[in-house]
């Protein structure tokens, strides 16, 4: 709903008012001297032929003190708050950046997992447009990129600006990750609270956590895990010193592991083999059922300075072009 609304109300209605109060005395109490002269006849009727180009000239001397008056008291357009529903999750994207990422898994498509991964985060952000989303990243050791929140474009630029070197690639903490990844969704509100774990591996170096810690503590704060194991079964290719492609070997990913973590807290398993699997995951994972919330949205007010400027500008060039070019003989 689009309504007009002035910043400074009280400042027009004064305004407004001494301009009336000038004009109702200018035009009616202003006292007129009465001549009597042999040729006034020929006065009145010249005084007749100028009073239409005289009413035009105060009319637009009135128009631009209006407008004035406008500028003033800063009238709006303002797009009213309203009440809407939109539909909304908490989600916290827990994804893997332990040096297995640089691989690839397609021979035709030569783009290393990382890659395909931060592409495909980008375009699911893009697609959670009330979605509260977060952003976990872990290797040897695991790092909150990004808490939650609604700014899209910020979480975009951690994603398109993370690289594996982020944290240290040398090892797997999938339970560390996944951990700090519930403690991301422990505080909110949200009916619906979803963790998206993407790995390529299985848990490496893990000391503190264990699959039945991680599924307790999800179960605790109601938060569900979906997961997507990434990697081809032959293990992936890499480049050696040459840039040669060469097997990577056997496939690392705990496909057991993934789904019993999905399965426990009410989620969903995927194994994407290639990019195009990856970005089915993604897509299928973008279909979640939703919770509907009540949400104010912002009000925007737009400026309608430039009208009544340039109505301001008209007016005054207008009057003084009559007056000075037009009909300057009637004034004379």
């Amino acid at each position: 709903m689009i309504s007009l609304w002035w910043a400074y109300p009280y400042t027009f209605f004064i305004t407004l008012t001494c301009i009336i109060i000038a004009c109702w005395y200018k035009y009616f109490h202003k006292n007129k001297t009465q001549v009597k002269h042999a040729l006034g006849a020929s006065y009145f009727k010249k005084n007749r032929t100028a009073l239409f180009p005289l009413k035009t000239l105060r009319l637009l001397r009135i128009i631009a003190l209006i407008a004035l008056a406008c500028l003033i008291a800063r009238l709006q357009k303002v797009d009213q708050r309203v009440e809407t529903a939109v539909d909304g999750i908490d989600f916290v994207l827990c994804m893997d950046f332990s040096g297995s990422m640089n691989l690839f898994d397609d021979l035709n498509d030569r783009r290393s997992r990382i890659t395909v991964a931060k592409r495909n985060a980008l375009d699911f952000i893009d697609q959670r447009t009330y979605d509260p989303v977060g952003i976990v990243v872990f290797g040897a050791e695991a790092l909150t990129l990004c808490p939650l929140t609604l700014d899209k474009p910020l979480l975009k630029n951690f994603i398109s600006n993370a690289s594996i070197n982020i944290v240290n690639p040398n090892g797997t903490k999938l339970f560390t990750g996944l951990a700090t990844a519930i403690s991301r969704l422990r505080s909110s509100s949200a009916k619906s609270k979803v963790v998206l774990l993407l790995t390529d591996g299985k848990p490496m170096g893990e000391t503190r956590f264990d699959a039945d810690t991680i599924i307790a503590m999800a179960q605790e704060f109601n938060v569900k895990i979906y997961s997507v194991g990434i990697g081809n079964k032959q293990g992936g290719y890499g480049l050696d010193v040459f840039g040669r492609i060469q097997p990577a070997g056997a496939d690392t990913v705990d496909y057991g592991l993934l789904a019993a973590l999905s399965r426990e807290t009410g989620g969903k398993f995927f194994a994407a083999h290639n990019p195009k699997e990856m970005k089915e995951a993604y897509d299928a994972i973008n279909k979640l059922e939703k919770t509907t919330l009540q949400t104010s949205m912002f009000s925007l007010y737009h400026e309608l300075l430039y009208p009544f400027l340039w109505i301001l500008i008209a007016s005054i060039f207008l009057e003084l072009l009559l007056r000075c070019f037009i009909w300057k003989g009637f004034f004379s």
